[in-house]
């Protein structure tokens, strides 16, 4: 979850994204925002209420209202990362720390964490933190990061002991509430605001849903048409000259401001003048 020079794209390693816990949208959006400018062997970040206002879009005092209340929580959140052999449980941070009337706090991220973030060869998703930015639940992200971690294979099939573990829910859980309370409105808000395009479907046991599959798919984006303009209209420098243009087109509409330009050029006059000559021309015809 390393991020480039321009802080925009983060890239998580998969076991993270896969993890087993529960956050809620201003704990996700304070990690996103201390993993961002991650340095290697530095664990310590300051995070400013002004930089939660602008990534976020809201106004100053929610902003520091949301780091201190996240900051505080994330000091007692763990996750349970999982292998083809083992389970583990971490911590996200070490120590918090809150500097009054500042509007800033204080992140030590846990070492166990800071290992899965820099050591990022193999099995790792590249995620866009702007299209983080634009999603409103915490349900949300995390089906986007998982998705897109899946999203090379084009499909994916999530048991719902997968879903319920990704988001620490208990097994007491009902399909129909993962159904209605997280795939339907997080799906929405992703295919809303995000580069994902993403369908899905119970899979069955006999009548019962045991999971969905999930397809996966890149938004093509439209070409936007634009307007032609005449041909080397950015060659005028003047507004008389373009309106000049404008009325000469009317008598001769195969007439280019090219051909104008040249014969501006070889008369040895200027742009107006041409312009004026050949409308007088060729009302005189």
């Amino acid at each position: 979850m390393k991020a480039p020079a321009d802080s925009q794209q983060l890239m998580k390693h998969n076991n993270i994204i896969r993890a087993s816990y529960k956050l809620n949208l201003s704990e996700i959006r304070l990690l996103a925002l201390v993993v961002r400018t991650l340095q290697p062997s530095k664990l310590s970040y300051e995070i400013h209420a002004s930089e939660y206002s602008t990534a976020y879009g809201v106004d100053i005092k929610t902003a520091y209202g949301a780091l201190i209340e996240a900051s505080e929580n994330l000091f007692d959140r763990r996750f349970t990362a999982y292998t083809d052999r083992s389970k583990k449980l971490m911590r996200w941070v070490q120590t918090v720390e809150y500097f009054k009337d500042e509007g800033r706090v204080g992140i030590k991220v846990a070492e166990d964490f800071m290992v899965y973030l820099m050591q990022l060869k193999e099995n790792f998703t590249v995620l866009d933190f702007n299209e983080l930015s634009k999603l409103k639940s915490a349900y949300s992200v995390r089906i986007f990061e998982v998705l897109k971690s899946y999203q090379y294979l084009n499909t994916v099939v999530l048991s719902l002991d997968d879903i319920r573990r990704y988001f620490d829910l208990n097994k007491d859980y009902s399909q129909n509430n993962i159904l209605e309370k997280i795939l339907k409105p997080a799906l929405t808000q992703i295919n809303m605001v995000t580069s994902l395009e993403v369908s899905y479907e119970g899979i069955k046991e006999g009548r019962k849903i045991v999971g969905y599959r999930f397809d996966i798919k890149t938004k093509i984006k439209k070409a936007v048409k634009k307007e032609k303009t005449p041909a080397a209209a950015a060659e005028f420098s003047s507004r008389l000259e373009l309106e000049l243009f404008k009325q000469l087109q009317q008598v001769r509409p195969a007439i280019t401001q090219k051909e104008v330009l040249a014969q501006a050029k070889l008369e040895g006059v200027s742009v107006t003048q041409m312009l004026e000559f050949l409308k007088k021309q060729q009302e005189l015809l």
